[in-house]
């Protein structure tokens, strides 16, 4: 169902287990588009989270598609106690072949903070992604989560210890905290292990190998992501790609409407430098007012959604 208003339209994907993935479509509101983007949402937000970024995009030519990765804060199956960046990877390639048929211009994956790593990845998988653009991305996930925490995770120390197989059965229903929000913390260090997630060198090999432009953008006053870290992911990724400080933004800036207009700006000219070369683009940024009309009436449309 699409609402006209909006021209929203949203999804429910299911899988071969049943476990369904909600996604949102949100058209180019210019003739000419310019390329699609998938936002990929950071943990503990979802798809309607991303609004404001999204009103900015197609307002200046970029079809975007979002989705609730599962057991997120979303719409899709599963809740976040049993949270898995390994899903988050799934899901995203999922989203992808999904689209990836009725694509006839160039796809970017677009995220920030904690699903950063998962972008990355996913980035040298599929050749069809062209372009990767990350805000306040984490590299180092053990350290970052640990930073973040009101109490200590000893998640480090609990990665080293699965890894020796001393740390018990990862299904164990004790909960952690991690940024607010409860987890099973031996199935998040399970699949941070298991997967590869938990070394800062595996996510910057992951940036090392891109074969394409990764634009970061990172927080000048960022006390969850180490400067050291930043400095050789930037070393690191291709040349071409475009690294950008916005000094005394921190890495939490969610809450703040005018960090996020500074971001959503600087993400526009980002991506339009990469995809509209050809073009004489002036970047259009829409009015607050009306962004929240837009959230207003997309929020309205989500909540009729029958899964």
């Amino acid at each position: 169902m699409t609402t006209k208003a909006e021209n929203i339209h949203g999804e429910f994907l299911e899988k071969e287990s049943g476990e369904k993935i909600f996604l949102l479509h949100s058209p180019s509101k210019l003739v000419k588009t310019y390329g699609h983007v998938i936002i990929v949402p950071p943990y503990g937000r979802n798809a309607h989270n991303s609004v404001f970024l999204t009103q900015y995009l197609v307002q200046n030519g970029f079809d975007v598609t979002r989705f609730d990765p599962r057991f997120s804060v979303g719409r899709s199956t599963g809740n976040v106690e049993k949270y898995k960046l390994s899903v988050v990877q799934q899901d995203l390639m999922t989203v992808i072949e999904h689209i990836e048929d009725s694509l006839n211009v160039p796809l970017c994956i677009l995220t920030m903070s904690l699903s950063s790593p998962v972008a990355w990845r996913v980035a040298n998988k599929v050749p069809k992604i062209q372009s990767v653009v990350t805000t306040v991305g984490v590299i180092d996930i053990v350290d970052t989560v640990e930073k973040a925490a009101k109490d200590e995770l000893f998640l480090s120390e609990r990665c080293e210890m699965y890894r020796r197989g001393e740390l018990f059965d990862p299904s164990h229903t004790m909960m952690t905290e991690v940024l607010g929000l409860d987890i099973y913390g031996q199935e998040f260090v399970a699949d941070l292990v298991n997967n590869d997630f938990c070394n800062a060198s595996s996510v910057l090999e992951d940036i090392k190998s891109l074969q394409i432009p990764t634009h970061m953008i990172f927080a000048g006053n960022d006390k969850w992501v180490r400067p050291d870290l930043v400095e050789q992911a930037k070393q690191l990724s291709l040349k071409g790609s475009q690294n950008i400080v916005i000094p005394d933004l921190p890495h939490d800036f969610g809450g703040n409407a005018v960090a996020a207009k500074r971001i959503c700006e600087k993400i526009v000219k980002l991506i339009l430098q990469e995809f509209c070369q050809e073009y004489e683009v002036t970047p259009f940024f829409p009015r607050v007012v009306d962004i929240v009309r837009s959230a207003s009436v997309e929020a309205k449309y989500i909540s009729k959604m029958i899964c």
